[in-house]
């Protein structure tokens, strides 16, 4: 009986591939474009990213610290519970928006480690030009 549903349905690991091959053709098709890249323009690929990902929430985390700042000048209790479930309405707005900004960003990020990984493992050394980060360091 269960040999029949598996021929039908698949098996789990079965389903998850096919799940998962479009994004792996992503990766690749993006893998093959960063290994033109000098190691500061990889490098910068993050940064991208990095940007990308604040872009999608930065007008909702500007409301957030808005509302915040109203609950704490607020004396009354009714008030600052009526803003922090303003508050928290946002923050699970936030988190859907960031899981979706992730998901769209995926391939690049893994093709970006991908290639970081294969410089380091044909390369002892690398060297990049010091950003703003590495000075705090």
């Amino acid at each position: 009986m269960f040999g029949f549903l598996k021929r039908l349905f698949g098996t789990k690991a079965e389903r998850n591939i096919k799940r998962l091959k479009p994004y792996v053709k992503k990766i690749n098709t993006l893998y093959a474009t960063l290994a033109k890249l000098s190691h500061d323009e990889l490098r910068a690929e993050t940064d991208k990213l990095r940007a990308f990902l604040a872009s999608k929430t930065d007008t909702i985390t500007q409301e957030i610290t808005a509302l915040q700042t109203q609950v704490a000048d607020t004396g009354e209790l009714r008030e600052k519970l009526k803003l922090n479930e303003k508050i928290s309405q946002l923050e699970e707005k936030q988190a859907r928006i960031t899981e979706r900004a992730l998901h769209e960003m995926l391939p690049q990020a893994f093709a970006i480690v991908k290639e970081t990984a294969r410089r380091f493992k044909e390369n002892t050394t690398i060297t990049v030009k010091a950003n703003d980060f590495d000075k705090k360091i």
